[in-house]
Order: C-alpha cells, then sequence, then structure tokens
C-alpha cells in the first residue's frame, strides 16, 4: 500500500484518491472500534420506531447518511463507538466518517481512524483568506462531496457534520447547516436507497466529553426534495433530537 499523502489541502487529490483505494486491515478495524465502543460507549435513546427502521433499511440494502449535532472532538470517535450497538452493526466496516486531519496524528489511536474508515477533513483556518485559497477551498468542498457520493452509490454509508465546525457557544442549539449534507442527499443514483439519520449529542460529564448520550431520530428519505429542503428538515430534526439528548444528560 502506497503511503499516505502529507494531509494538507493542496494534496487533496492524492488524500482522497488515497482514501478511496485504502483497504483496511479487518484485524486493526474490530480492535478500533472496540477501543472506541469502550471509551466512547453511548447510552442510546431511540426515537419512535427509529431502531427498527434503521434495521429494516440496511437489511434491504439501503444506505445511511449519519447526521449529529457537533461539539467537540470526542463526536467522531462517538460516531465509530455506535457502530458497536446492535442497531447499527451492519454499518461497521462500511462507513466513512469525517475527522479533523490532525486527528490522524494523533498518538497511537490516529494510526487506527483509517482502517476504521474515517478520511480527513480540512477547516477554514486551514486555508489562505485570499482568492486562492477560497478556489482551492471549494475544489477541496467538490472532491469531497463526490467523494461521499461515490461512496454511497457502491452501497456503502456516511457520517457527516452538517454544521461543519464545532459549536462551542451555544452547544444544544444546531446552526445553519452547510450545504454539502444537501448535495450529497440530491446528489446520488437513486435517493430513494438513502435515509438521513439525524441524531442529538450531548455528554454526561460535560467539561471532559465523556459518557456520551445520543437520541437517534426518525431517519427520512430525501426522494423528491431539493436541496434546501433537504437542510431544512435535517436540521430541525437534529434540533429535536439535540434538545432530547441535553435534557436527558441534566
Amino acid at each position: 500500500m502506497m503511503e499516505m499523502p502529507e494531509l494538507v489541502p493542496e494534496k487533496y487529490e492524492e488524500i482522497y484518491k488515497y482514501f478511496r483505494d485504502f483497504e483496511p486491515n479487518k484485524r486493526l478495524q474490530d480492535f478500533g472500534f472496540a477501543v472506541m465502543h469502550s471509551l466512547y460507549k453511548s447510552e442510546v435513546h431511540y426515537t419512535d420506531e427509529s431502531s427498527q427502521t434503521i434495521q429494516d433499511h440496511l437489511a434491504d440494502g439501503g444506505s445511511l447518511i449519519l447526521s449529529p449535532n457537533h461539539q467537540s472532538n470526542a463526536d467522531t470517535p462517538t460516531i465509530a463507538g455506535l457502530a458497536c450497538e446492535d442497531t447499527f452493526a451492519a454499518i461497521k466496516g462500511t462507513t466513512i466518517i469525517p475527522a479533523k486531519a490532525d486527528m490522524f496524528g494523533w498518538p497511537i489511536l490516529g494510526k487506527f481512524f483509517p482502517h476504521m474508515m474515517a478520511h480527513p477533513v480540512f477547516r477554514s483556518k486551514d486555508f489562505s483568506d485570499d482568492t486562492n485559497g477560497r478556489l482551492l477551498r471549494n475544489e477541496v468542498v467538490n472532491n469531497l462531496i463526490n467523494f461521499n457520493i461515490d461512496h454511497i452509490n457502491k452501497g456503502g454509508n456516511i457520517a457527516i457534520f452538517p454544521e461543519a465546525t464545532r459549536n462551542k457557544v451555544n452547544p444544544s442549539e444546531v446552526r445553519k447547516l452547510k450545504k454539502g449534507i444537501g448535495r450529497i442527499a440530491v446528489g446520488v443514483d437513486d435517493p430513494s436507497k438513502l435515509l438521513i439519520a439525524t441524531m442529538g449529542f450531548a455528554y454526561r460529564l460535560k467539561h471532559l466529553k465523556l459518557r456520551p448520550l445520543v437520541v437517534i431520530g426518525e431517519p427520512f428519505s430525501p426522494t423528491g426534495m431539493v436541496q434546501d429542503e433537504v437542510l431544512e428538515e435535517t436540521r430541525r430534526r437534529m434540533q429535536i433530537a439535540t434538545t432530547e439528548a441535553f435534557e436527558l444528560a441534566g
């Protein structure tokens, strides 16, 4: 296997080609998920029939977009830990997960992220604040969106943080979503095979971001929707799940 490219925005084409072609080591993958589940084992609450809806959809060969609120670096391993829950057992090893590029440099854990199908994403501060920086950022975002669409079209699942950046000021209030999730949902070959599962994350140990509590909302299909409708409905459902999660976490 080729060596991972340097994780800088300028090398985005090499980076996403590397992660498209990356073949996880099954043992390292299982170990990584077990570690994430141990460290970030969630108290999971399901709304209505969401658990059964998700399991039936996956059993029928459908794909999921997991769409939680975003407040901490702990959110990425919390998503990974969900793959060890019975409801989400089918997504283990089939779901690409976003992680800040510098997380791949974390001691020990960073080595497992590629095997758990995490892929690097870049933040606004990773780009220069000039015309060239803005153009580069658009290119990186477009490539990343196509990377996600291709993965769904091949029968995979994705996780995405539609708020894009961590909400540290008022994490219980879901901010305006970036357009990416809408572009992905309406850009796949067959939206009828896709469900968006909105989630609300809260942490019982708020300052340490430990003991995660997750509320899973009833998933919905983007079939027949335009991009703005997907964004509006996703944010509405994320807010309901997030409000409940913070209330339960206390």
